[in-house]
């Protein structure tokens, strides 16, 4: 996405995707518990790739708090059993968050203070 519209179609996007990943946050937690089991190795793609998102792609990674949302809202709902390939990469972002505090890391624009 190049030109003028490029930042309006990004801003749309990541409305778009907060909005949804808002109404599955919502979702979950109201379901009864492992509910979403069927469909947990969709969502967890959905998430690792809105994680990988940065400040410039479509979406970016301003739906890095929903995703953290939304992830919470599993952690609460879901058996540990089942969550059990999401670790890895929670963790690894984790780690890169808090490392992200830090002014000469490279990914201090990635996350911001909602994320």
């Amino acid at each position: 996405m190049f030109g003028v519209g490029a930042n309006a179609a990004r801003l749309e996007a990541d409305r778009k995707n907060q909005f949804n990943l808002r109404r599955a946050g919502v979702l979950i937690l109201a379901a009864d518990r492992d509910a979403f089991i069927s469909n947990l190795s969709a969502l967890e793609e959905k998430l690792v790739e809105l994680i990988a998102s940065t400040a410039s792609s479509s979406p970016s990674s301003a739906t890095r708090a929903e995703v953290f949302m939304v992830i919470r809202a599993m952690v609460l709902q879901i058996s540990p059993v089942h969550l059990a390939p999401l670790w890895p990469v929670v963790n690894s972002e984790l780690r890169t968050a808090v490392s992200s505090v830090l002014p000469e890391n490279p990914q201090c624009e990635t996350y911001n203070n909602p994320s």
